[in-house]
């Protein structure tokens, strides 16, 4: 399954995304999640929420990377809900993370499964987001080249930083400069690396160098 961040917008082409169009439990082994002790008595809802969707449905089905766990009825296809102006994107097997994994769904969308306040999407009203063509909903996406800098002392060696931060952020190649730990990156759209720092403040670099990257423009 690909990864997303919980809150990432939906792309739509190369440097373009789908302002309206949120991705939430896209969930990978490779990087941390957030958790609740609470997260497996809101499942029944999106379990609920999965037995009565029926979007993008594919002909094979995902195996969960945590634990191998698979059911042809969930690990396939998706679940599609509108709340207000925005459409939230979760896969169908969304709930064995919440009871299994004890994945924490983001609040607003829990409480919209719980209470009904999310109106689920039918196939077709998913397919027509994905196409459309209005310049309202399409935003585009300035790539940017990064460095993102830690001082060493704020981990107990290179291997160590290397290791935490392809956890939580499925990082690339980490490098030691001046006397900082290192993570860099090319052609990483804007609004990612926005999610990127925003989701794991304390661990935020003490300095980031970031230029706009027109390759490919």
């Amino acid at each position: 399954m690909t990864y997303h961040r919980d809150g990432s917008l939906c792309r739509i082409g190369p440097r373009s995304a789908h302002r309206r169009i949120l991705l939430c439990g896209w969930l990978t082994a490779q990087v941390s999640f957030p958790t609740s002790a609470k997260a497996a008595d809101a499942a029944q809802w999106s379990k609920s929420a999965a037995d009565r969707s029926r979007v993008r449905m594919m002909r094979g089905h995902h195996v969960c990377e945590l634990c191998q766990w698979e059911d042809a009825n969930y690990g396939n296809g998706e679940i599609w809900m509108k709340l207000g102006a925005y459409y939230y994107r979760m896969p169908r097997m969304v709930w064995h993370y919440q009871e299994a994994h004890q994945y924490a769904l983001p609040d607003t969308v829990v409480t919209a499964l719980a209470t009904g306040s999310g109106v689920l999407c039918t196939d077709q009203e998913a397919s027509a987001q994905l196409a459309t063509v209005d310049p309202r909903d399409v935003m585009s996406i300035p790539a940017v080249r990064y460095q993102a800098l830690w001082k060493e002392g704020r981990y107990r060696d290179l291997t160590e930083f290397s290791r935490q931060l392809s956890q939580r952020w499925n990082s690339g190649p980490c490098f030691v400069r001046d006397g900082y730990y290192c993570m860099g990156g090319q052609h990483l759209p804007m609004h990612d690396l926005r999610i990127l720092f925003e989701m794991d403040p304390e661990n935020f670099p003490d300095h980031i160098t970031i230029d706009r990257d027109d390759a490919g423009a």
